[in-house]
């Protein structure tokens, strides 16, 4: 029995988005092309880049990346050239090389040793393009980066490190890994994969093979990498590295031919692809493959093969299949860094079950994939190390394939296959002790010694784990039948912006599910200790552990292990843990280990368990109530509009209440709602708007769009290269779900635009939350004049994004954009937790970028051949600038090519030009026939003569009257005087002469200020009876700080205000001039965004000082 309950505590990985933050594995990032990129942090693998600190040229090393690796084969023609540097009479090994960097000098006739760190020396003559290159390195006891170099190009430079210059190198690394390197412009990983027994005294035997495609990489003669460059280095100069003074090479033996000539694999039946034969008795993908064993059969049993993933695509092993592989089952690594089990029946691949692949997997390193089958149940192992099995899949298929043929299906070339082994036996691995979670756990080499008290334990950590990963692991870990279960989780989930809630909630259901399954289950949870890498997530790492306590106390078959102070000098203070405990700042040293030990073992004996914490369970109630009440957000005021409001809002209001009178967690989770919400779905939303407006031509800026559909479900099917934004509304702080379908294909550039506009040169301007499917990225982008017309320059940045631990296409995300921050979160999410577990964008990009305020929303599909639908559920803002009572740029344009006008002269027409700006010839204006009252604009005018121009704007609220005269607000450019002004029309220019007024109002002096009036964007605000002028540029800057001309439209009550009319066009001068309208909206909330009048520059006739900005 239990004496006190524990708190289940769950260390978990952090992934972090943007692009990414570091974490006990893997980051979220993205890169900042289409398909983006994941990076390693150091803590959980071998990132660090070769050191260096100078050479002879003064460079200093732009060795900066993380490490990759690569393998090499043998040469299959030992009639090959071949020559070793040996001792003869008169001139040793170091005569034969050209010191480059640092300093090397003779041992022996037959070997050379670095007297210098970051020493190189290339081969004077001799060459190495295919075949084989090895040497013996003897490593000095420095830990440093020591090795081979090779597809060398120096340009014939006397002086070089690594600029300038581009190779390749293998290298033992000083952090004990197998290591191969590419330097060409930067530092590039290519394969890493830890040496066994690492000793910074040894010596090691490195060998590189190489043939047409492919690099393999040796140590000790075992191989340890192959890299496949998708743009490789054919340089044909070679030579050796050492990163300390001390390093003895020898025995360089260089077996080089000038042509490869590969042998089929035999053995395999390709169905799609090819296979040759590589790296000894392998074989080797030519690329995306589908092959059959000409022999090899599996019915009931164990299939095991090695195999060494090309990095760049999905690579593993097919079995029962048929004779044509019509139908299979398929056991893989993907490139988004799972082990997945699918089945492929009747032309479609149905995901079975998966597992997160260690933050340490490489995937150009050697690893073992095993399947055990027998009848409909299927068991899929992958070896991380020699020393580590993980269960990836546990499945019974009701419905199993009655193939038995086995194979091998890679996405592309490189990937290389050993030999199958088949036997007979179905026997799966099991322990009575199960340990699980992130690196901690992986990285705890030495577990059975600590706790030899359980005979029968096993160790499947994974590091860069969280605790969402565990959930997609549930059968994988009742497949072992553990007894006694011991996990750590949440640190990675913490350092990745992860809510302590949301790792409670996950540990909760995964352990609950686990004790479903298997009724005699108990666990330890330990809690998240402090170390000296994690001191900014001391309050988040207090929370975790609080809810842990409760978790544990909550169920008697949990036991919590207390460890948060564990290694603080202070127990009161979280930042006082001490450096010796651990091994880089964040994981365990061997004596730390043995201290968690002693605490899972306290725990496991039911000592010093937590009590439950009252506190707890009111935060979670009202944490629910909050939960429930986001659920309804698709139907709130903000997501509809007025009218549908009006239906929804008594509905809406019965749902609020019902939650709000739930007093307990059991009547929150048993409330029905079910007659309310069914009612609300079916009221119009404004996402139902805003998806009919991106399908139509009129209410809508598109970019080769006209082939996109509604599909059934309401959403959009997109295809082709364009993009459609929906010029009905402007939307400033917005709330947007959304979810990707059906992809044809990877989709590599597609997803939702928000704050989006078009730029003077039709390109973009706005953010992007962009979808790369076969890696499940969600990338934030900025875009500036994108997708223009003319080639003039655009800016496109990644600026944040999140590595997705699930799969990307089907699920429901919710947006969150406030300012200058975007949120990023699922909706199941978003409900739970709102936004506290969600990524967020800094849309500054560290201060990079002037924040857009505002724009339009939109979609947009970029990736060649493939198809997806789009479906927005939900776009909500309660600010919105609706436009579907006013007029747009289209709007606009429309109507001048049509020849629709009020004009003065209507034989001479205004026209648009290729450019989009509008030609105004002399003397006429010109009406858009569509209301506007309020409205937001912007607009510059240019002279399109040497002659000036006077009366030359836009007219705001303009009728005409019975003598065809104007009633308007004219906003007018005068280019003699370099004036800014504003004038109040009454029966202007009637076309019988009656009597009018022409009234100025107010203005500015450019010239003072230091501006032009003609060219220069002005942005317009004219809300009730104010007209507001900003520039638009210091506008963009700084929406809220910008100085303002205000000017009253009613002079001061002495004339009648002009509450509607039309927009319009005036150039009423005797030279023709040139418009441009920028950005357009008829605002219901804009003024509540405008600088107060306190911010205002001010306006006519206030004081003598503000003269300077009036002309009259």
């Amino acid at each position: 029995m239990k004496k006190r309950k524990i708190l289940l505590f769950l260390l978990a990985l952090g992934m972090s988005c943007t692009l990414f933050a570091a974490s006990c594995g893997t980051v979220v990032d993205g890169s900042s092309d289409s398909s983006s990129a994941v990076s390693e942090s150091a803590s959980e693998k071998d990132s660090s880049s070769p050191s260096s600190s100078g050479n002879a040229s003064s460079e200093t090393s732009d060795s900066s990346g993380s490490s990759s690796e690569q393998s090499s084969s043998e040469s299959s023609d030992s009639s090959s050239d071949s020559s070793v540097d040996s001792s003869s009479e008169e001139k040793g090994m170091l005569d034969g090389y050209k010191i480059v960097n640092g300093g090397y000098r003779e041992a022996t006739k037959a070997s050379v040793i670095s007297s210098s760190a970051n020493a190189l020396a290339v081969k004077k003559e001799g060459e190495f393009v295919y075949g084989s290159l090895q040497a013996t390195v003897k490593l000095s006891g420095a830990r440093a980066d020591n090795g081979i170099v090779f597809a060398l190009t120096d340009g014939g430079a006397n002086t070089y490190w690594e600029n300038g210059v581009s190779y390749y190198f293998f290298f033992v690394s000083l952090s004990g890994t197998a290591y191969l390197g590419k330097v060409s412009n930067g530092w590039t990983v290519c394969g890493v994969k830890t040496l066994a027994n690492y000793d910074p005294s040894g010596t090691y035997r490195l060998k590189v093979t190489r043939d047409d495609t492919t690099i393999y990489c040796y140590v000790d003669g075992e191989l340890y990498l192959s890299y496949t460059d998708a743009n490789p280095l054919w340089g044909k100069g070679y030579g050796m590295r050492a990163g300390a003074s001390g390093v003895e090479f020898s025995d360089v033996l260089c077996e080089s031919e000038e042509a490869y000539t590969p042998e089929a694999a035999a053995e395999y039946r390709a169905i799609s692809g090819s296979l040759v034969r590589a790296a000894g008795d392998m074989a080797k993908t030519k690329e995306a493959t589908l092959a059959l064993h000409n022999t090899a059969r599996l019915e009931n049993g164990t299939f095991t093969i090695s195999i060494m993933p090309s990095s760049s695509s999905d690579n593993g092993v097919i079995f029962g299949a048929d004779d044509e592989a019509d139908s299979y089952y398929r056991f893989y690594l993907s490139t988004s860094r799972y082990a997945v089990l699918s089945k492929v029946s009747g032309g479609t691949e149905t995901m079975l079950q998966r597992g997160v692949l260690s933050a340490g997997y490489t995937p150009s390193g050697s690893h073992r994939l095993t399947v055990v089958r027998e009848e409909g149940k299927i068991s899929c192992y992958f070896d991380f190390t020699d020393a580590e099995r993980i269960c990836y899949a546990s499945y019974t298929d009701a419905e199993p394939l009655t193939g038995a043929r086995i194979g091998i299906k890679a996405g592309g070339a490189g990937t290389l296959y050993s030999a199958p082994e088949i036997s007979a036996g179905t026997q799966t691995r099991s322990a009575e002790t199960l340990l699980f979670g992130h690196s901690y756990m992986e990285m705890w080499t030495d577990y059975k010694t600590d706790f030899p008290e359980y005979s029968s334990i096993d160790n499947i950590g994974i590091g860069g784990s969280v605790a969402s990963h565990w959930e997609d692991m549930i059968d994988q870990v009742t497949s072992y039948a553990p007894k006694l279960g011991i996990y750590m989780i949440g640190i990675n989930d913490i350092s990745g912006g992860v809510a302590a809630e949301k790792i409670a909630d996950s540990a909760e259901r995964m352990l609950t599910e686990v004790k479903r399954q298997l009724p005699d289950f108990k666990v330890v949870l330990v809690s998240v200790n402090h170390c000296p890498s994690r001191k900014a997530y001391t309050e988040q790492i207090a929370r975790t552990n609080l809810l842990f306590r409760n978790l544990a106390a909550s169920y008697d078959w949990i036991y919590y292990a207390e460890t948060e102070y564990l290694f603080c000098s202070d127990k009161t203070d979280p930042t006082s843990s001490q450096k010796s405990y651990f091994t880089d700042d964040l994981h365990p040293t061997k004596a730390a280990y043995g201290m968690i030990a002693e605490s899972i073992r306290s725990a496991a004996a039911g000592e010093n368990q937590p009590e439950k914490d009252p506190t707890i369970d009111a935060e979670k109630l009202a944490s629910a109530r909050a939960a429930a009440l986001r659920g309804l957000d698709a139907y709130s005021e903000t997501a509809l509009r007025a009218a549908e409001w009006k239906q929804a809002r008594a509905l809406y209001e019965d749902a609020k209440q019902k939650i709000e009178a739930c007093g307990t967690l059991l009547q929150i989770e048993n409330l029905d709602l079910s007659e309310e919400l069914d009612a609300l779905k079916k009221i119009k939303n404004n996402a139902r708007y805003v998806t009919e407006h991106l399908l139509s031509a009129s209410d809508r800026f598109s970019l080769s769009a006209e082939g996109w559909t509604k599909t059934e479900s309401g959403g959009i099917r997109m295809s082709g290269f364009g993009y459609a934004l929906d010029a009905t509304a402007v939307y400033r702080d917005t709330e947007v779900t959304f979810r990707l379908d059906a992809p044809t294909g990877a989709v590599a550039v597609g997803g939702v635009f928000l704050r989006t506009s078009l730029s003077g040169n039709t390109g973009l301007n706005g953010y992007l939350i962009n979808y790369v499917t076969d890696l499940n990225y969600l990338q934030v982008y900025y875009f500036q004049n994108c997708y223009n017309t003319n080639g003039s320059a655009i800016t496109l940045q990644y600026i944040g994004g999140w590595v997705y631990p699930g799969s990307v296409t089907g699920t429901l995300f919710h947006a969150g954009i406030s300012g200058s921050t975007l949120y990023l979160t699922t909706q199941e999410d978003y409900e739970k937790y709102g936004f506290s577990s969600a990524i967020i964008v800094d849309l500054t990009y560290n201060g990079t970028y002037e924040v857009y305020p505002s724009g339009f929303v939109g979609g947009i599909t970029w990736t060649e051949n493939v198809g997806f639908d789009l479906t927005l559920e939900t776009v909500a803002d309660e600010k919105v600038k609706s436009l579907a009572s006013g007029w747009t740029q289209k709007d606009l344009t429309a109507a001048l090519n049509a020849g629709a006008s009020a004009s003065f002269v209507p034989e001479t027409p205004y026209t648009v030009n290729d450019d989009g700006s509008i030609s105004m010839p002399a003397d006429q204006w010109w009406l858009l026939d569509r209301p506007m009252n309020d409205a937001v604009l912007e607009f510059k005018v240019n002279k399109a003569s040497e002659s000036n121009i006077d009366l030359s704007g836009v007219l705001l609220r303009a009728t005409q009257t019975e003598n065809t005269g104007l009633d308007a607000y004219l906003v007018n450019i005068q280019t003699a005087n370099n004036f800014v002004q504003v004038f109040r029309y009454s029966n202007w220019f009637a076309s019988n002469h009656s009597a009018g007024t022409f009234v100025y109002l107010g203005g500015i002096v450019c010239s003072d200020l230091g501006k032009t009036a003609e060219g220069t964007t002005l942005r317009l605000s004219i809300e009730g009876g104010v007209l507001k002028i900003w520039w638009a540029d210091e506008y963009a800057a700084n929406p809220a700080g910008a100085g303002c001309l205000a000017v009253d439209l009613t002079a001061g009550g002495t004339l009648p205000l002009l509450e509607s009319g039309s927009f319009g066009l005036s150039n009423n001068c005797a030279a023709p001039a040139t418009l441009n309208i920028g950005y357009y909206a008829v605002p219901d909330a804009e003024a509540s965004k405008e600088p107060s009048s306190g911010d205002s520059l001010p306006s006519a006739g206030e004081t003598a000082d503000v003269k300077r900005l009036r002309a009259e």
